[in-house]
C-alpha cells in the first residue's frame, strides 16, 4: 500500500458475511500513520488510533501475526487500538494472533470468545488498558502457568445475575477491574483470594446494600475504588469495605441512611457528581451534606466532586459553600432572590442556620462598559448577610457614580427583571442601601405600596355603596307591602258594621 497522506486515527467497517484477517493486511496499514519524529519535552504525546468492526459475519478467522507489530515504534505517540465483533458469527482465533502486539489501550467489543482462553488470546502481548465488553473469556490455570502477556490494567463490563469469581475469573493481570450491570446478587467473599482485585464497579444493580454485602473485601489490600449506581444504601454499608481510597455514587442513587457513608474515612477522592440532589429522598440529601462537612473537617486533602441541582436547592448551596465551589450563572440568577426562605424552611437541621453567602464587592477596579455585559467569573463565597441592592432612579447620576463596580454590573443585569408585587419583603436590609430611596423604600416600592392604598380605598367605597343600596331597597319594600292601610267609602263616611241586635 503506497500513499504520500499519512492519518492519526482511522476506522475500517467490515461487512462480509466471511473474513479472514492475515498477516499482510493489518501490517500495511501501518504505511498510514505518521513518520516518527522526535518528542519535544513537556509536550504532550499525540495520539494514534486504530478502529475496525466486524458487523454481520457468519464466520471470522484471525491468523497468526494478524496485528503483529501494529504500530510499529511509535514511543512518541499514545496508541489506542479497538476491535468491535457485533455479531453473533463465529470467531476462529490462531494461537498467535495477538502475538507481539504493543499498545497503549485495547478495547475488545465481543459477546463471545469462546472456545479460547483469556491466556491462549492474549499470550505474548503488551498491553497498557485492556477493556474487555460484553463477555468475560473463561480462564486456563494450565496455560497461566506459561503465561507471557504484561497486562498493566484490564476491565471487564458485561450484564450478569449474580457478580462473583465464577463470571470474572482471576486472570494474570496486574491490576483488574470489574464492572458488573444489573446484576441481582453479589458473592463477595467468592473474591477473597484475589490478589490484583482494584476495582468493583457496579451499575444498576438490584438489589440494596447492607452491612453483609461486601463482606469478603476486607481481606482485600489491593481493592482501591468502588462506585455504586445503587438506589439503596442501608447503614453500615462499607463496614467491611473500609480501606478503598476512590468512591463514585451513580446517577440512579435516591435513598442513603443515617449512617450508610460511615467507615469511608479514608477516601482520596469522593465523586458525587453523577447524582443529580433533586432526585434524592430529603433525608439522603441531609445525609450527603452531613457527610460532606463532617470530611471537609476532618480530611482536608480528600477530593470532593458535589452533585449536580436542576432546581434551586439550599443543600447545594451549603455543599458548594464548604467545599469553596461557585454555582454556575445560570443556577444564581434563577435561585439567588428567594434561596434564603428555603434554608430557613428546611428540614435538615445542617442547613437551617445557613447564611447564603454573596459576592464579594472588589476595590480599585475599573469596569468599562464592555467588561460591564460580558461573562464575569462569580466571586468567592463569604458566610455572612447577603447584600440586597435597591434599585435607584434612573436619572440620578450621582448615586450611579458611587456604586461600586459590582453595584453597577449588578445594576444592569437586574435592570428589566419585573418586580412581584406578591413577594414577601425582608427586613435583612443591607446598610448600603440606595440613599436615594425615601425612609428605606425605593422608588418602586413607594410606587406599590400607593397603588394598595388606592386600591383599599376603592374597595371600602364599593362596600359602603353596596351598604346604602340594600337599606334603599328595603326601606322601599317595607313602604308598599307592610305599612298599615285605611279604607274610605265615595261619599266620606266610615262604613258601620253591621250589628244582629238592630234588626
Amino acid at each position: 500500500m503506497q500513499t504520500t497522506r499519512s492519518f492519526d486515527s482511522f476506522h475500517l467497517t467490515f461487512y462480509d458475511k466471511k473474513f479472514i484477517v492475515n498477516p499482510m493486511f493489518i501490517n500495511d496499514l501501518s504505511y498510514l500513520f505518521p513518520r516518527i519524529t522526535s518528542s519535544i519535552g513537556g509536550k504532550p504525546k499525540s495520539t494514534l488510533k486504530v478502529t475496525l468492526s466486524f458487523h454481520n459475519f457468519l464466520q471470522l478467522h484471525f491468523e497468526d501475526y494478524s496485528f503483529y507489530q501494529l504500530f510499529g515504534e511509535k514511543s512518541d505517540y499514545t496508541t489506542i487500538f479497538t476491535l468491535e465483533l457485533t455479531s453473533n458469527g463465529q470467531i476462529t482465533f490462531s494461537p498467535m494472533a495477538f502475538h507481539e502486539i504493543t499498545v497503549d489501550q485495547m478495547f475488545l467489543h465481543s459477546s463471545s470468545l469462546e472456545p479460547y482462553s483469556f491466556e491462549e488470546i492474549f499470550n505474548n502481548t503488551n498491553i497498557g488498558d485492556l477493556n474487555i465488553e460484553g463477555c468475560t473469556p473463561r480462564s486456563n490455570v494450565t496455560s497461566k502457568i506459561n503465561f507471557n502477556g504484561k497486562i498493566r490494567l484490564a476491565k471487564f463490563t458485561k450484564m450478569v445475575e449474580t457478580v462473583s469469581k465464577e463470571e470474572f475469573p482471576d486472570y494474570p493481570v496486574r491490576s483488574m477491574i470489574i464492572e458488573a450491570h444489573e446484576a441481582r446478587k453479589l458473592n463477595a467473599s467468592s473474591f477473597i483470594n484475589y490478589r490484583n482485585l482494584f476495582g468493583l464497579h457496579l451499575i444498576r444493580p438490584k438489589f440494596f446494600f447492607d452491612n453483609r454485602s461486601f463482606d469478603g473485601f476486607q481481606y482485600l489490600t489491593s481493592l482501591e475504588t468502588i462506585e455504586l449506581d445503587a438506589e439503596t444504601l442501608k447503614d453500615h454499608t462499607f463496614q467491611h469495605a473500609s480501606r478503598i481510597q476512590y468512591f463514585t455514587l451513580g446517577p440512579n442513587t435516591r435513598h442513603l441512611t443515617e449512617h450508610s457513608l460511615d467507615h469511608l474515612d479514608d477516601l482520596k477522592r469522593f465523586d458525587a457528581s453523577k447524582i443529580t440532589l433533586d432526585q434524592l429522598y430529603p433525608s439522603s440529601k441531609c445525609v450527603l451534606a452531613r457527610y460532606i462537612a463532617t470530611q471537609q473537617k476532618a480530611n482536608p486533602l480528600m477530593t470532593i466532586l458535589p452533585p449536580q441541582a436542576e432546581y434551586c436547592d439550599c443543600i447545594y448551596d451549603f455543599i458548594l459553600s464548604i467545599l469553596d465551589k461557585q454555582p454556575d450563572q445560570t443556577y444564581t440568577d434563577l435561585c439567588s432572590d428567594n434561596q434564603q426562605e428555603r434554608c430557613q424552611l428546611s428540614e435538615c437541621n445542617i442547613v437551617k442556620n445557613f447564611r447564603i453567602p454573596t459576592r464579594e464587592k472588589p476595590t480599585g477596579d475599573i469596569v468599562t462598559d464592555e467588561e460591564l455585559f460580558s461573562t464575569h467569573r462569580m466571586p468567592s463565597y463569604v458566610h455572612r448577610h447577603p447584600a440586597i441592592y435597591h434599585s435607584s432612579h434612573p436619572n440620578n447620576e450621582q448615586d450611579q457614580n458611587q456604586l461600586s463596580p459590582s453595584d453597577r454590573q449588578t445594576s444592569a443585569l437586574k435592570a428589566n427583571k419585573p418586580i412581584d408585587p406578591n413577594a414577601i419583603p425582608t427586613d435583612d436590609y443591607d446598610d448600603n442601601s440606595n440613599p436615594s430611596s425615601v425612609g428605606g423604600k425605593s422608588y418602586e416600592e413607594r410606587r406599590i405600596i400607593l397603588r394598595n392604598e388606592t386600591l383599599k380605598w376603592i374597595t371600602l367605597s364599593l362596600v359602603c355603596v353596596t351598604i346604602l343600596c340594600l337599606l334603599l331597597v328595603g326601606t322601599t319594600i317595607w313602604f308598599f307591602h307592610c305599612r298599615p292601610t285605611q279604607r274610605y267609602n265615595k261619599a266620606g263616611f266610615q262604613a258601620v258594621q253591621p250589628n244582629s241586635s238592630n234588626v
